[in-house]
């Protein structure tokens, strides 16, 4: 626990507080911990012992969720840095971002009135580019703890995010799914 008494995921699975991670440990740490608390490894035990080992494994599952994507991760980090990164403040993001961002989803909007395939696969990869180089910035910021930084590389993040999820389902809508 912190001080702000967040439930620290990185220490529940053992995992040293980081952007980037060994996804194997990760998964190893996940799985070892798991079989301990699996609340059918407690069928025979007590009624406190039960509700402990579901309390135990569903804090694991919560744990390695968050830990296996980057961008809760990342505000999982924050948190912890007492950064709070659930209000969505675009007070953060600068003008240009945004004006940014406006110009990509009226590029989405045009592309799927013109039902443009192959526009909307050039905005997923331009996003994700873009959203790599945010992802790297927001690694080496926090290295150096610069969690006010972060913060608005978290938002710019999130945006990016929700914009390759519509581009997902404008792409799927047009490929009839």
């Amino acid at each position: 626990m912190t001080s702000t008494s967040l439930l620290d995921f990185f220490a529940v699975l053992q995992l040293k507080p980081a952007c980037e991670i060994d996804l194997a440990l990760l998964e190893k740490n996940y799985q070892q911990q798991q079989s301990l608390w699996h609340p059918d490894r407690k069928a025979g035990a007590s009624d406190r012992e039960k509700l402990e080992a579901m309390q135990q494994a569903s804090i694991l599952n919560d744990a390695y969720t968050t830990l296996k994507n980057p961008l809760l991760r990342a505000a999982h980090l924050l948190q912890l840095n007492g950064i709070d990164v659930s209000s969505h403040d675009q007070s953060y993001l600068d003008p240009a971002f945004l004006l940014a961002q406006i110009h990509l989803h009226d590029t989405l909007e045009e592309c799927q009135a013109n039902a443009n395939l192959t526009g909307l696969q050039t905005l997923i990869k331009q996003t994700k580019m873009e959203q790599q180089e945010q992802w790297l910035l927001l690694c080496q910021v926090v290295a150096v703890e610069d969690y006010e930084q972060a913060r608005r590389i978290f938002y710019k993040m999130q945006f990016m995010q929700r914009l390759q999820e519509a581009i997902r389902i404008a792409e799927d809508h047009l490929l009839g799914y």
